[in-house]
């Protein structure tokens, strides 16, 4: 009998400045500037049927809230890893760094709600890369590079 698999989220906000020297065809983001931003967490696995659930949502809070909040109130462009602070860039640190911490993680959304601007970073089904041929086990520290 198949399992169904469960998605569960926490919303999070966070306020950031950066600037985007390499968006040379877009001259008014070269200049330091700030956004509201939003970033929502993905788990994704079997809810357990002893408890009906993958994860108790204050848990979920406590434990990647502290991750999110690295961000609040900094200049993005000066935190190892974001020097180019896109969206993608975003939710990639975000997503590489959140695999350390739970690795049910399976998305981060960051979006800047002003704009109506998201980006969802997501995992392959098969958490799995291509060597030479061959599957290898999916490696989180390869994302936080």
């Amino acid at each position: 009998m198949l399992k169904p698999i469960v998605t569960i989220s926490q919303d999070f906000s966070f306020e950031a400045a950066h600037s985007m020297p390499k968006q040379t065809r877009f001259p008014g983001q070269t200049h330091v500037h700030g956004h509201s931003f939003t970033v929502k967490i993905e788990l994704k696995g079997e809810a357990s049927a002893e408890e009906g659930t993958i994860e108790n949502f204050e848990l979920v809070s406590s434990k990647f809230r502290e991750l999110v909040m690295k961000l609040d109130h900094t200049m993005l462009n000066d935190i190892p890893g974001l020097e180019n602070p896109t969206m993608e860039n975003i939710g990639l640190w975000l997503l590489g760094l959140g695999l350390k911490i739970d690795q049910r993680l399976n998305a981060v959304t960051v979006g800047r709600p002003t704009l109506g601007q998201t980006c969802k970073v997501q995992l392959p089904e098969k958490r799995a890369s291509m060597v030479d041929g061959e599957t290898a086990p999916f490696r989180a520290d390869a994302l936080a590079a």
